[in-house]
């Protein structure tokens, strides 16, 4: 999330995705003549918001690790935690490769329909993630939409049953497009 930028762009809001620390790293590596590339084995990214593959063998990551990472800020931008959190990065790395995801509905209100896009969001199947950014955007920006203007209790009780929970207003912001097998991190050369 802190490299999600809100920027208002005529008669819309855009969110464009910026990592000024990897720029800062390739233009110090330019400006000192060494090769600005990533060496073998290391980490790029905060392990929080990291794919599965993304963990275990970084040459295997693609436009999906940005997808996932994508349903990681939704969730927490909706609750206000993270999904995978722990102490340490050992512990991280098993809850977020290994055991089961957590249900968003059973920690807060969330709209009717985004248990199902979250967990698609983050599917370790890659037949069963969104095949793109602008499948992701729209398809949450539907449920958002849909999301039934009274309390968050009744958004809850739809998705699982739950009792009653504060009521707070749910808002979408609309993501700009990318094409199928665009990396979320390219959007913010878009305009």
């Amino acid at each position: 999330p802190d490299n999600v930028f809100l920027v208002r762009n005529e008669e819309e809001d855009v969110a464009k995705v910026l990592d000024f620390g990897i720029a800062k790293s390739q233009s110090q590596s330019h400006a000192l003549g060494t090769h600005a590339g990533t060496a073998a084995g290391a980490w790029l990214g905060t392990p929080f918001y990291m794919s599965p593959e993304q963990l275990r063998d970084s040459q295997k990551v693609d436009y999906r690790t940005d997808l996932w990472a994508l349903a990681v800020v939704a969730y927490e931008c909706l609750l206000g935690r993270r999904p995978f959190d722990a102490e340490n990065l050992p512990s991280l790395t098993m809850q977020i490769c290994s055991e089961p995801p957590p249900i968003p509905s059973r920690g807060g209100p969330v709209p009717a329909g985004f248990d199902p896009w979250f967990e698609r969001g983050i599917s370790p199947d890659a037949s069963g993630c969104f095949r793109s950014a602008q499948e992701l955007s729209e398809t949450f920006s539907a449920i958002c939409s849909a999301a039934p203007s009274s309390g968050a209790s009744d958004l809850v009780a739809s998705t699982h049953g739950s009792g009653p929970v504060a009521s707070a207003p749910l808002t979408a912001v609309p993501l700009p497009p990318a094409a199928e097998g665009q990396s979320a991190s390219s959007l913010s050369d878009t305009k």
